[in-house]
């Protein structure tokens, strides 16, 4: 099994990076050059020259585009890219890598495996065939990641925009649309329904409560919630959002391929319970780390995947998460006993900001040694390191996550909610 992180990369820029970040320093000039490269991709996908399209991006996403693009079908059912009529830029803007790395996936892992990269958050006007939970109908909200390949800017990753947090945080740009879209988003957390303006349902995504009992341990959320409460952990009065009932994974890997049923790469729906119980053992250690570091995994891989659900990186594949280290490593069949307990000893806790708010709880390999305090990032080396001094899951948790941008910056910490 590979024993890797979404960003198993990192691990050198770490190693060489500051105690308390886990960004490399760059000095941020805003650069609108590669931006043309973006505008160049619409052109394509609006003219259909979908081949051209899949140049545009780096080596191994511009391969799995031309398998997309080449699937007869998905050009028969108007899937992803195919279903798009018209696409027109709005308005775009370039955030610094420290705003980025708040709320795009995988941000640390391309600023530190490229020789630069680039982060856009754009506003693009859209005519599709069908709505979804991809793509509706008007103006959608994405941030772009562009990086140096081969000394050619070329477009990483398009993630849909986590809206509702960037209008909190005020770094969207205050439209009125872009508030109404927040709406809607933190909406759809809440309840698990995507909408559309109109307020129409696109899909439940819930869990059930048949899916829930799968991922809960004989101790009920009553004696975890004493437990955090004896720790001084912050439990939130209210549970504000919906677990999901699956994650939609793009296989790449030959052997998800071949166990996904397909000749080539694909995408996949896969029960949510199911998909953190084949991630884990791939991030994490199941032979070596103790209990307590296997929780906080757990919970990092559980959230990372629930956020994701909702802010997803398939651009026009249809797909919320890669099975690699783009994101987190899914095997089929990994799920080993050890790192089930773990998840589902914390199965009815979730994590977000005290401010209520879901985040995207970063984890990477790491060193074995106190390190990467307040950074936003967990180690899971770092989490071996704790988990074998005794300490707890929610300790592990806080020491990484607490006053981080991730949650809010200085005096900010996680919290946990029940579901």
């Amino acid at each position: 099994m590979l024993k890797k992180s979404l960003s198993s990369l990192l691990v050198t820029g770490l190693l060489l990076g500051l105690y308390n970040s886990s960004i490399p320093v760059q000095a941020f000039t805003s650069d609108p050059a590669p931006f043309s490269v973006v505008e160049q991709m619409f052109e394509y996908e609006n003219a259909k020259k979908l081949d051209n399209f899949a140049e545009l991006w780096v080596k191994d996403r511009e391969e799995d585009y031309k398998i997309f693009v080449n699937d007869e079908e998905n050009r028969k059912n108007n899937r992803g890219l195919f279903g798009i009529k018209k696409a027109r830029i709005v308005d775009w803007k370039e955030l610094s890598p420290e705003v980025a790395s708040n709320y795009s996936l995988g941000a640390e892992n391309y600023l530190s495996t490229y020789k630069d990269a680039k982060f856009y958050y754009i506003a693009v006007d859209y005519e599709v065939d069908k709505e979804d939970k991809y793509f509706l109908n008007g103006v959608n909200y994405s941030i772009v990641t562009m990086v140096l390949e081969d000394g050619t800017w070329q477009i990483a990753q398009i993630q849909k925009a986590p809206v509702d947090s960037m209008v909190s945080d005020n770094v969207g740009f205050g439209t009125d649309d872009e508030k109404e879209i927040a709406k809607i988003n933190k909406e759809s957390m809440k309840t698990g329904k995507f909408k559309n303006r109109e307020g129409k349902t696109l899909i439940d995504t819930s869990a059930s409560e048949e899916d829930l009992k799968k991922e809960r341990s004989s101790r009920n959320s009553v004696d975890q919630v004493k437990q955090l409460v004896g720790e001084q952990a912050t439990i939130a009065a209210v549970n504000d959002h919906v677990r999901p009932s699956y994650i939609k994974v793009r296989m790449t890997d030959p052997y998800n391929i071949s166990k996904a049923g397909c000749s080539s790469s694909c995408d996949k729906d896969i029960p949510f319970y199911d998909y953190v119980t084949n991630v884990l053992p791939n991030e994490w250690d199941e032979t070596i780390d103790k209990a307590e570091t296997l929780k906080a995994g757990a919970m990092a891989v559980k959230m990372y995947g629930w956020w994701a659900h909702y802010y997803d990186v398939g651009y026009g594949i249809s797909a919320d998460v890669y099975d690699d280290t783009r994101d987190q490593t899914f095997l089929y069949l990994s799920a080993a006993g050890v790192t089930n307990d773990a998840i589902n000893a914390v199965g009815s806790l979730g994590m977000q900001t005290d401010t209520g708010k879901l985040f995207l709880s970063t984890h990477v390999r790491g060193q074995y040694a106190a390190g990467n305090q307040y950074s936003g990032t967990a180690w899971h080396l770092g989490s071996r390191y704790w988990g074998d001094r005794g300490y707890s899951y929610n300790y592990i948790l806080q020491y990484y996550y607490n006053n981080s941008s991730k949650v809010g910056g200085s005096g900010h910490s996680i919290q946990y909610f029940t579901y």
